[in-house]
């Protein structure tokens, strides 16, 4: 889709300069398929629809996102309702009626992504293969059956056979959803759509990338906050002795402050003059440090402000979703962001599987543990943060001194392969 730029001009453009366009066009179809981004491939295959104004490209981008974004946004909130949904039920007597003892009610929350990380893989697969419509369709459909089947469970391992189960019809949620974020890309973004060739030379690649390793590890880090508190969360309110009603109520303005995170960072973004995308995440992510400290040496009668510091725990949301489209954006090539998305989504599995574990039953309502791990990972996750922005910037400044203004030494035919954004390092840059 990068070449759109180079295919599109004014009528009024030069005959050399159509002359240019078609000759790059023979020359980029010469090439094997399993070099060409297909994304590429169909632009240059049909040069005929090459000239379009700024303001119809805007207008298909708005029914795209008209349409499209509304689906996403209910999806993906239905889906988030069942993580949640246990630990309502938990302060509604469901450890009691299911014989819960020690560590079972935190099993109950990691086994969900037990089997989110085992279906993956398969799920991905499938998407390639079948119809997205017809297999997300059939996904749901599964997962809607489980979750009414927990209905029925009357023990720790019926009900932790529903959550295995749960998060394996969940698998196909995110990367179904993920097909119109890459496909829906503009030509500044240069990172490509889609090659069916797997190649081994951007495997080894993407495993020798620090970028890999490190936002891998921040997808660690950071997710323990996310894995503690969406199982824990109604014992952490009824805690502060709340009744169970109320403890629900309380508990609706934690996605309000997850979307107002995600938010400023955003706004943040936008309106800096350098998109200074990192800072803007990592001072967000002081937030939840801060809430760390309070909610450990706040004295236990003072429910209103532990309430609020338990509120902006949630900021954590708006660091990951930046990072995530960060990562998005400064990954080039098809395999080699399939292989990062894999680390990346595997790092976020393992996180929430093992950050229930840290809320230990024995220490409610304080959960010394919890908080303690949360502060520590917390932390890490900043410092992962900031290593990624300063590397990203000491690498542009390399490329810059190196290579010239990136602009400058824009290449279709580079751009139209399936290459990586090392290999397009004269003119690729990284957003930080």
């Amino acid at each position: 889709m990068s070449t759109m730029n180079s295919l599109s001009s004014p009528d009024t453009r030069s005959d050399n300069e159509k002359h240019t366009n078609i000759v790059t066009i023979k020359s980029i179809l010469k090439l094997d398929d399993g070099d060409l981004d297909e994304g590429a491939k169909f632009l240059l295959e049909h040069p005929q629809h090459a000239e379009y104004s700024p303001e119809e490209a805007e207008k298909v981008l708005k029914k795209i996102d008209l349409m499209l974004m509304p689906i996403m946004t209910l999806i993906i909130t239905f889906a988030a309702a069942d993580k949640i949904i246990i630990s309502n039920a938990a302060v509604y007597g469901m450890r009691k009626d299911l014989n819960l003892v020690g560590t079972q009610y935190s099993w109950l929350g990691s086994i969900f992504y037990f089997g989110y990380l085992i279906a993956e893989f398969p799920a991905n697969f499938l998407l390639q293969r079948f119809p997205v419509g017809k297999t997300l369709c059939l996904s749901f459909a599964v997962w809607n059956v489980v979750l009414m089947c927990m209905a029925a469970g009357n023990n720790f391992a019926a009900m932790a056979s529903m959550r295995f189960l749960l998060g394996m019809g969940e698998a196909f949620l995110f990367p179904g959803c993920s097909k119109y974020i890459a496909v829906d890309r503009t030509a500044e973004n240069r990172t490509g759509v889609k090659n069916r060739k797997l190649k081994k030379d951007q495997i080894i690649e993407a495993a020798k990338d620090w970028k890999t390793w490190i936002m891998a590890l921040f997808a660690l880090c950071n997710n323990i906050s996310n894995g503690g508190l969406v199982t824990f969360a109604a014992q952490i309110v009824s805690g502060l002795g709340y009744s169970p009603i109320r403890t629900t109520l309380l508990g609706m303005p934690t996605g309000v402050f997850m979307t107002t995170s995600s938010w400023i960072i955003a706004l943040v973004t936008f309106f800096s003059p350098r998109k200074f995308r990192t800072t803007a995440a990592a001072i967000v992510c002081l937030c939840p440090l801060i809430c760390c400290v309070l909610m450990m040496k706040l004295p236990r009668e003072n429910k209103t402000s532990l309430l609020i510091a338990y509120y902006f725990f949630y900021f954590y949301w708006g660091p990951y979703v930046c990072m995530t489209a960060i990562c998005y954006a400064n990954t080039a090539g098809h395999t080699k962001k399939t292989v990062v998305n894999a680390v990346n989504f595997t790092a976020y599995c393992v996180s929430n599987i093992i950050a229930p574990q840290f809320f230990i039953t024995s220490e409610a309502p304080g959960y010394a543990t919890g908080y303690h791990s949360i502060l520590g990972f917390t932390t890490a996750s900043f410092l992962c943060i900031v290593t990624y922005g300063t590397g990203c910037y000491f690498e542009n400044k390399r490329r810059d001194k190196k290579f010239g203004n990136a602009d400058d030494n824009f290449d279709a035919e580079v751009d139209a392969l399936d290459s990586t954004d090392k290999q397009k390092e004269a003119f690729f840059r990284y957003v930080w």
